[in-house]
């Protein structure tokens, strides 16, 4: 069964991750879903909010290239947002 999150706001699902890496959760399948959402909207994002994603989904051992490689192009564009 493919996950479907609802249309709108990219916030929801970065927090989902971050609940998910607290409570030591790993459903991949639900955790790259939501990855594909906040990784198509990183720019919205402030940069605490791409750290905590990453570090979520790192947390649970999930290898999202796609993902980390976005999160990387954000921090080298925005590094002075960054501190």
């Amino acid at each position: 069964m493919a996950c479907r999150f609802p249309p709108g706001t990219v916030m929801p699902y970065r927090v989902y991750v971050w609940a998910f890496a607290t409570l030591d959760v790993k459903d991949e399948e639900l955790l790259r879903a939501a990855a594909r959402r906040v990784t198509a909207r990183f720019r919205e994002l402030k940069p605490q909010d791409v750290a905590n994603t990453v570090w979520a989904i790192a947390t649970l051992g999930v290898k999202d290239e796609e993902l980390f490689e976005a999160a990387a192009r954000q921090v080298t564009g925005r590094i002075r947002e960054f501190d």
